[in-house]
């Protein structure tokens, strides 16, 4: 069996790997801002649902308390 292990035989200067450690930042400073962006969406989307929910929850009482009303007057 041959081995297969691959070596990089180029060496990377400085610079290179100054520029590749920019571009990781980059990425890594975009991928925050989206995950900053959706955690805004969520606490937005769990604030309005906590909002339809409480209006829920009042338009059921109030069935309710007609329906009660209803039983009362059969």
């Amino acid at each position: 069996m041959s081995d297969t292990t691959l070596v990089d035989s180029t060496t990377k200067t400085d610079a290179e790997y100054e520029l590749e450690f920019q571009l990781l930042m980059q990425e890594i400073n975009h991928i925050e801002k989206m995950m900053l962006s959706d955690r805004a969406d969520i606490d937005r989307l769990r604030a309005e649902s906590s909002v339809i929910t409480a209006h829920t929850d009042v338009i059921l009482d109030q069935l309710e308390a007609q329906l009660n009303r209803l039983q009362r007057k059969i």
